[in-house]
């Protein structure tokens, strides 16, 4: 794990600091490209979504205590980078064979399109049998 953590690093690193910077947003056509893209930009998505995926994770913990939650896996799930980047780029995919959809994706972050991913795929049911929570 600290040689994985480690060899990341160095990959960041040796982006520079002005290159580093230009990640800290990623929209669709970047992160695809970053996915299929060489060793180390592979390491940048998974890093990023990583990132991504912790920030919406907490955010989800925080909206479940109020009652909330965003989107609801099962406890079976695994959300970690290299499991949810295929299904993003499929999502992806689909947005673009959308008119007004593909217009979109060039003004949205993958942070955004990776929320709305996880509502779709993992709706929350009210209690009592209530049926879905809206998609927010």
């Amino acid at each position: 794990m600290r040689l994985a953590l480690g060899a990341l690093l160095l990959a960041l690193a040796s982006l520079g600091p002005a290159k580093a910077a230009q990640y800290s947003t990623i929209d669709a056509a970047e992160i695809e490209r970053l996915l299929g893209g060489t060793e180390q930009e592979k390491a940048v998505a998974t890093f990023y979504l990583g990132g991504a995926l912790d920030a919406l994770s907490m955010t989800n913990t925080m909206m479940a205590e109020q009652g909330t939650p965003l989107y609801c896996p099962s406890a079976e799930e695994d959300l970690q980078p290299g499991t949810v980047a295929p299904r993003l780029l499929e999502h992806i995919a689909e947005l673009r064979r959308k008119p007004r959809a593909r217009d979109a994706l060039q003004q949205l972050t993958t942070s955004t399109i990776l929320l709305v991913l996880l509502t779709i795929d993992y709706p929350c049911e009210l209690g009592d049998g209530e049926g879905l929570l809206p998609s927010p």
